[in-house]
């Protein structure tokens, strides 16, 4: 970085007095609100994880936990049935799983929660895939395996960055 970091309040107070000037006048309360929120834990953001693998689970549920309200699954049915009974803001699914591929498997999710975002999860390079998944338009990131948990948490801060832009662009309609 060519400077230091500014402090959290002085980020906020920037975003408050360029409202209507450099930031969407409606879209800056809605952003503020969710971070009040979100600071005072009244909101923990909901990631769904899918993977064959069930080492793979249980790691990226112990290191996301205390941050996120996290739900596994291995299987695809159970995915869909987690979706429809849960508001899921992330869905994390491995590439390759058994019924379908995980670009097929975010298709059908989005399909359950049209607000969703996908990351892509693989132990393989698949370009192919991850370029058909990322002209999706709301796969948000790729992650290989094994992974460094501060690229996960970038990737799903960044997803998360997303389904807000896309949450207040909702409501403005």
């Amino acid at each position: 970085p060519y400077r230091k970091a500014w402090t959290h309040e002085r980020a906020l107070n920037l975003i408050r007095e360029q409202s209507g000037i450099h930031f969407d006048p409606e879209i800056v309360p809605v952003f503020l609100d969710f971070i009040q929120k979100y600071n005072n834990g009244e909101v923990s953001p909901a990631i769904l994880i899918v993977d064959d693998e069930l080492h793979i689970l249980s790691s990226l549920e112990r290191s996301l936990r205390e941050q996120y309200d996290i739900h596994t699954t291995s299987s695809v049915d159970k995915a869909c049935e987690i979706m429809q009974e849960n508001r899921i803001q992330i869905a994390m699914v491995d590439q390759r799983m058994p019924k379908m591929t995980g670009v097929q498997l975010l298709k059908k999710l989005r399909l359950i929660q049209p607000n969703l975002v996908g990351i892509l999860i693989s132990g393989y390079t698949d370009t192919e895939a991850l370029v058909e998944a990322l002209n999706l338009g709301f796969v948000r990131g790729f992650i290989g395996k094994p992974w460094n948990m501060a690229d996960v948490h970038a990737r799903i801060e960044e997803a998360l960055d997303f389904y807000q832009l896309q949450q207040a662009l909702r409501s403005r309609k």
